[in-house]
């Protein structure tokens, strides 16, 4: 995985990354999130069931967060 990723990161990293002051923008969580999810679909195949999780999260992620943050 770590010979493919570059740039590896998870949700509890990226919760860690909040809990220590480092993700403190909504910007920045979205790059955070959107990195996750690009690394998802480019590890995984394409038709798998692990991408199709992934896709559901991430539209339900960031529908969450234009309902949070409308702005």
């Amino acid at each position: 995985y770590y010979e493919v990723i570059k740039n590896p990161t998870d949700l509890s990293s990226i919760e860690r990354r909040i809990a220590q002051g480092e993700i403190n923008t909504l910007n920045s969580l979205c790059a955070d999130l959107r990195l996750m999810f690009e690394n998802c679909f480019f590890f995984n195949q394409p038709e798998s069931q692990i991408v199709e999780q992934a896709k559901r999260l991430r539209n339900h992620s960031f529908k969450e967060l234009k309902r949070i943050f409308p702005e």
